[in-house]
């Protein structure tokens, strides 16, 4: 049985250059685009927008954080599950003797 691996998807352009923003990842890349847009501008112009790009880079350094945390939960719900999967079996199964060496 082989599993096959879906490629990374791409969020999905709407009209008018909108995507559909359905995870962490399509909001980073809405934010990185916004970012690179203020950053394109003339000077005069991205200083004026420094404002919102400093808001988005929190925005994107939060959601950055939610993606690890998210990541880290979901690892951490498969330990838990393998340990209770071993707590099970060992409950089931005779306990082995182990007698000491004289």
């Amino acid at each position: 049985m082989t599993e096959e691996i879906e490629p990374k998807k791409k969020p999905r352009r709407r009209s008018y250059g909108w995507i559909s923003i359905q995870g962490p990842e399509d909001l980073k890349i809405a934010i990185v685009r916004m970012i690179n847009r203020i950053l394109s501008m003339d000077h005069d112009k991205s200083i004026e927008q420094a404002g919102k790009l400093a808001s988005l880079a929190n925005a994107w350094v939060n959601v950055h954080r939610l993606e690890l945390e998210t990541q880290e939960l979901q690892e951490l719900k498969e330990r838990i599950h393998a340990l209770e999967e071993l707590v099970e079996k060992s409950l089931t199964e005779p306990p082995i003797k182990i007698e000491a060496v004289r």
